[in-house]
């Protein structure tokens, strides 16, 4: 699938912070609404290049363009200062700048205004905060991202944090951990590596993969990442009321590290206020499931065809007013 790759914003001494457009074979011939998908990662791993093909596919047969972005990952810099502020600014970037761009350069017409946001883990934490904006997205799609950050469950340890990962504490030596404050600013950062069997592991050689797996897995990683006492400033879930935009939440019953009784707790705040909303939970699934997910299967008519369809949904209602 074709996709190019543009400088949303730069920081420091003009270092670029970049995003891929992926369009679909056929964009050309009709109008198209912007997805700004935001990668995994909990806000200190991961890259623009990690969005699931399947997903991609999904929005781009249903009329978007899909925009993947980086930010620049914690701790080096502050939840607030780093992902969310670079996530704002790549939302503002979609609607204003991206437009004029894509059609000069490859004759793809995309509509601004008609624009959702979802994310993974991280990545939903960021496409919600989204919904605060004064121009807000069509609709919103949280795939298993933190809410209600001061809930205790982020405060006990995690015996099973993904399935890439052995169950059970992860016991790194602390200053090896700590090694992750010896790097500069980054706005990716991988954290997988391919097995002698070629099969994906997580690779604990790397410090920044110590840092924040071995954080999460204690039960520390709210202080580890500064965010304790500043929750006002960086939890979406604080402020949902009746102007939220239409927001989907996917979740894994068994996940650990977001408990799905939190996304249904936002699920019940926002339906009460009056905003257009769904839940659906995987039965048996922990955090981060779905990337295997192959389409014409159930599981991906469920997990991500339905999503994309709320989705779409939005943006077709949207255009009938435009």
């Amino acid at each position: 699938m074709p996709f190019k790759t543009y400088t949303y914003k730069t920081f420091g001494s003009d270092q670029p912070i970049l995003a891929d457009v992926h369009y679909g074979d056929n964009a050309q011939a009709k109008r198209q609404a912007i997805a700004l998908t935001i990668h995994a990662g909990g806000f200190v791993l991961g890259k623009r290049d990690t969005i699931a093909p399947q997903w991609i596919k999904a929005l781009t047969d249903r009329d978007f363009v899909v925009v993947s972005i980086d930010y620049r990952l914690c701790p080096q810099i502050s939840l607030y200062d780093g992902p969310i502020q670079d996530t704002r600014d790549a939302y503002q970037w979609c609607r204003g700048r991206l437009p004029d761009i894509v059609k000069s350069d490859v004759g793809v017409e995309l509509d601004g205004n008609r624009i959702v946001a979802l994310g993974w883990s991280a990545g939903g934490h960021l496409s919600m905060m989204l919904g605060l904006e004064k121009e807000k997205p069509c609709a919103i799609l949280n795939c298993y991202g933190p809410l209600f950050f001061r809930d205790p469950s982020y405060r006990k340890p995690v015996n099973q944090i993904m399935s890439l990962i052995p169950e059970g504490p992860l016991n790194f030596d602390e200053d090896f951990m700590n090694k992750i404050h010896d790097e500069p600013v980054l706005t990716s950062a991988g954290a997988v590596k391919i097995d002698a069997s070629e099969k994906l592991e997580i690779d604990f050689s790397y410090p920044r993969n110590a840092w924040h797996f071995g954080h999460v897995s204690r039960g520390t990683w709210m202080k580890a990442m500064g965010i304790e006492g500043h929750e006002e400033m960086v939890d979406p879930a604080l402020r949902l009321d009746k102007d939220f935009p239409p927001t989907f939440f996917l979740w894994g019953e068994e996940d650990q590290v977001v408990d799905v009784r939190l996304a249904e707790a936002a699920y019940e705040k926002l339906r009460a206020s009056g905003v257009d909303t769904e839940l659906v939970i995987a039965k048996g699934m922990g955090h981060a499931f779905g990337a295997g997910l192959v389409e014409g299967t159930e599981g991906y008519e469920k997990f991500v065809v339905l999503p994309v369809e709320f989705l779409k949904s939005y943006v077709d209602k949207a255009g009938l007013k435009s």
